[in-house]
């Protein structure tokens, strides 16, 4: 489970911590760190520039000459086929000397006659396109400033921290869980990303309809409805940080998902409205020989025990494993069905493993998630989208539960239990300092017990 320094910072306090220090108490904790990964720290000499001026190159149709302001590194000039380069944008410039994630170091150097001091870099040069099709034009939020180094602009000034995740942590699969057990070992408060919730005037009632049909395989199931989305490439900072921890942008919408489940470990799925015939999601199980094509193209007879997100004319979604390809969001989506939902691990185990489907989604609802994650990361997901795709999120969500399913099981234990297992001796303050640190409530207590 790979997460960044930063990242883990916006749910902990990291200030004043060093790293080699966290990895010695974590262990201590049971949470091992594999590898400390700084990717990007061979990039040397990146400066964000400003161009005020291209002109066509005297002598070759497909050159351009470009002025660049520097800042206090004064002007550069720079010769560039970049198809894409234009006035008033501000560029990653590798100046003399740079060296690039390849490893390609940049010299000074004449291209048909006119003098290049520097090269305007792509994201491919920067080690997070496989392949880019013209130079990064940078956002203007936050505001580039002129000669300022690149990496800190696109977060990848940063660390990556890889962790072994045993079965038995599914806790762990995600940003915040991790961040728990550093605030643990830290000796420091939690805490959580704003959240951006700004309802419209139509509820959600009005745009879909949830009927669970199987609350035995699906114990909990929320939609959410985003209406009047732009879908397109998520801000820039959104994918250096999905890139810095594997994962690959798609668009703004399946980023907000992914995102999240990177934070809380829940999965998410999105469904364009206009793909979820009546209005109605019917979660139910499947046909036997029930055929269903996936996001990947792949054309699957289902069995009877799996468990279907279906509308009122066909499947649209393998529970838990892997949407399908009649609901994607695509370029023309105008309106988002946000599903966030808790499904039985052994039908999300047995469903990926009868048809060969084992993705991210699978892989942390076969080995349990969190009931309370639900909810929340529902609200910051419909957050997301709704900020970087300019859509109005619709009053209220949808929840269907399973009433007898008990999210929080009570437990007693007493304290002799404790000294008996660990060897050491624990006040009862300290146990319930310790558990509360852990996200577990206390209900009820009196000496010895709790």
């Amino acid at each position: 489970m790979k997460v960044t320094w930063k990242w883990l910072n916006e749910f902990v306090d990291l200030d004043g911590l060093e790293l080699e220090d966290l990895e010695h108490r974590l262990a201590s904790q049971g949470l091992h760190i594999e590898e400390v990964i700084r990717p990007f720290e061979k990039i040397k000499e990146v400066y964000i520039g400003y161009i005020t001026r291209v002109e066509k190159h005297p002598n070759a149709d497909r050159l351009q000459v470009c002025h660049v302001d520097m800042g206090e590194r004064g002007f550069l000039q720079i010769v560039t086929a970049a198809p894409n380069v234009r006035e008033r944008s501000f560029v990653p410039v590798a100046v003399e000397g740079a060296v690039l994630h390849s490893g390609m170091s940049i010299k000074k150097a004449k291209l048909r006659g006119v003098e290049s001091q520097g090269m305007f870099c792509s994201l491919e040069e920067l080690g997070l396109e496989e392949h880019s099709d013209g130079i990064c034009l940078m956002e203007e939020s936050p505001e580039p400033v002129k000669g300022a180094p690149a990496l800190p602009y696109f977060g990848l000034d940063d660390t990556v921290i890889d962790f072994e995740i045993t079965s038995n942590r599914p806790d762990c699969l995600s940003v915040r869980g991790i961040a728990r057990e550093v605030a643990m070992a830290a000796g420091r408060p939690m805490k959580d990303p704003p959240l951006y919730i700004r309802e419209g005037d139509v509820s959600v009632t009005e745009r879909i309809d949830v009927d669970v049909k199987d609350f035995a395989k699906c114990l909990r199931y929320t939609a959410r409805v985003i209406e009047g989305v732009s879908v397109k490439e998520s801000p820039l900072a959104v994918r250096c940080r999905l890139a810095l921890v594997g994962l690959r942008s798609i668009n703004n919408i399946v980023d907000a998902t992914n995102y999240v489940m990177w934070e809380y470990g829940l999965p998410l799925h999105a469904f364009d409205r206009s793909g979820v015939k009546g209005g109605k999601i019917i979660v139910r199980r499947a046909s036997l020989g029930e055929g269903f094509d996936t996001l990947a193209g792949e054309h699957l007879e289902l069995s009877d025990e799996d468990l279907l997100i279906a509308d009122t004319g066909r499947g649209i979604a393998l529970a838990g494993v892997i949407g399908g390809e009649n609901s994607e969001i695509t370029p023309e989506t105008k309106n988002v069905v946000l599903e966030a939902a808790l499904f039985d691990p052994v039908s999300i185990r047995m469903t990926a493993k009868r048809h060969g489907q084992k993705t991210d989604s699978s892989y942390r609802f076969e080995r349990g998630m969190d009931y309370e994650a639900v909810e929340y990361s529902s609200q910051r997901a419909a957050s997301l989208i709704a900020l970087w795709g300019g859509g109005v999120l619709c009053r209220g969500m949808v929840d269907k539960k399973n009433d007898s399913f008990d999210p929080r099981p009570s437990i007693s234990l007493r304290m002799s239990q404790i000294s008996r297992h660990l060897g050491i001796s624990l006040s009862q303050r300290e146990v319930i300092n310790l558990f509360s640190k852990l996200d577990y409530g206390i209900t009820g207590e009196k000496e010895g017990l709790m």
